[in-house]
């Protein structure tokens, strides 16, 4: 119990810090955003990166988990569609729904739950780590195209998919997560060991991505806005918390993860909806009111959560 409290009370503690700093001014709303936007596209893909260029075993390991998460993805988006009809949801809030049934925050909760549940283990840790860097890079962008896709087929006609082909396929190819992670694989191939000087400067950037990102999740959560909302938000949440590390436990146990493995998908699956997905929903014309209640519900039920996937695992 002490470990699993030693694992996740520093997430939860700086999620908490980013919440009060705004709420009570000492760090104004724009300074998150700058931040968030510091984090995405320069200190996270600089921590990808030193991750992923310092693997050397992790591509088999790395596509099980990745395959495991798309599963979980697959299955969490056709039982947010299955709920959203069960609550008589009008189509714009279906789309807004269904993105937050699915959206994991893997990159700002997922990863630094997984480092931390393992610093100081066994020396298959590192490999461990880089499996779960490297897993990211081609689950992050489909996570980006499946919400696209749902958030416009909420829309029905207003939007020709047809008409964002090309904007979306860009987008896609042009995320600074999967590049990193990309340009860490082939670096990790065929690319010498890197200079110190270099090394060092991306673990410096990669050491302020997980913390960072922590204080703007907090910062941007906002209080539910009725009880309608708290019950729909809060359904969302039960099949992003719940139902995906289920789907996730099957799914693993059918593509043979190893208890490593297992722990870390299921880590990824039972992390709260991700808050670019109310951003997301407010760009595409979703429910974005919809979107944020799920991401402080989710997060709010992320904790028992994960204590019980770390427990059992």
């Amino acid at each position: 119990m002490i470990q699993i409290l030693n694992t996740l009370a520093p997430i939860f503690l700086l999620i908490v810090l980013g919440l009060l700093l705004r709420r009570t001014g000492l760090a104004p709303h724009e300074l998150f955003r700058q931040t968030n936007r510091l984090v995405y596209w320069i200190a996270l893909p600089a921590l990808l990166f030193e991750k992923t260029a310092a693997a050397s075993v992790a591509g088999a390991a790395a596509v099980r988990l990745a395959g495991v998460l798309v599963g979980g993805m697959v299955a969490c988006i056709a039982a947010g569609y299955l709920v959203a009809r069960l609550l008589r949801l009008p189509r714009t809030s279906a789309g807004a729904f269904v993105q937050a049934s699915y959206r994991g925050n893997l990159a700002y909760v997922g990863l630094p739950v997984i480092l931390f549940s393992l610093a100081g283990g066994a020396a298959s840790s590192s490999a461990a780590a880089s499996a779960a860097v490297v897993a990211l890079g081609p689950v992050v962008p489909l996570y980006n195209l499946a919400a696209v896709i749902v958030l416009l087929r909420g829309r029905g006609g207003q939007v020709p998919l047809w008409r964002r082909a090309g904007v979306l396929a860009g987008k896609v190819a042009a995320n600074p997560l999967l590049l990193a992670c990309a340009a860490g694989v082939a670096w990790s191939t065929w690319g010498p060991a890197m200079p110190a000087a270099p090394a060092r400067t991306l673990q410096a950037l990669g050491q302020m991505a997980l913390p960072l990102a922590l204080l703007g999740v907090g910062a941007s959560l906002t209080m539910p806005s009725g009880a309608a909302s708290l019950v729909r938000a809060s359904a969302a949440a039960v099949v992003k918390v719940a139902f995906a590390p289920l789907a996730g436990l099957l799914g693993g146990l059918l593509v043979g993860l190893t208890p490593q493995e297992m722990r870390m998908a299921l880590i990824y699956l039972a992390t709260p909806t991700a808050v670019m997905s109310f951003v997301m929903a407010e760009q595409l014309g979703g429910d974005a009111r919809l979107s944020a209640d799920a991401v402080v519900v989710s997060t709010a039920l992320s904790l028992p959560a994960l204590v019980a996937v770390l427990a059992a695992t």
